[in-house]
This record gives C-alpha cells, sequence and structure tokens, in this order.
C-alpha cells in the first residue's frame, strides 16, 4: 500500500506541471499560490533577501 507521501511524489512524477503550482496550507487557510509571492500572505512571513524563482528571476 501507497503512502501519501509516495502519492504525492507519483502525482509529481505524472504532472511536473503541479510543482509550479503550489498549494500551501497554513493556520490562515489554503491557497494556491500563484503567482510565487501569495506564499507570503498566507504564511505570514518572509523568507531572507535576495530570493528567486526557480528560474531565478527576483521576487525580494
Amino acid at each position: 500500500e501507497k503512502s501519501e507521501e509516495d502519492a504525492i511524489i507519483q502525482h509529481v512524477i505524472n504532472y511536473p506541471a503541479a510543482l509550479e503550482r503550489p498549494f500551501v496550507v497554513s493556520d490562515k487557510g489554503t491557497r494556491l499560490c500563484r503567482p510565487i509571492q501569495a506564499i507570503f500572505e498566507i504564511v505570514g512571513a518572509k523568507p531572507k533577501s535576495p530570493w528567486q524563482t526557480e528560474k531565478g528571476v527576483p521576487v525580494l
């Protein structure tokens, strides 16, 4: 029987674009974090600067 983690990994293998559209869950709720800056709203914090997307685009 597959674990939940195994199922998530298999989903990402089957649908790699899923990594580009992350859902983030926090005490403030669940949100589709596109654009990537939406993550800051739901987690209530910003990372240390400088910060870039996976494609090297500056965010902060």
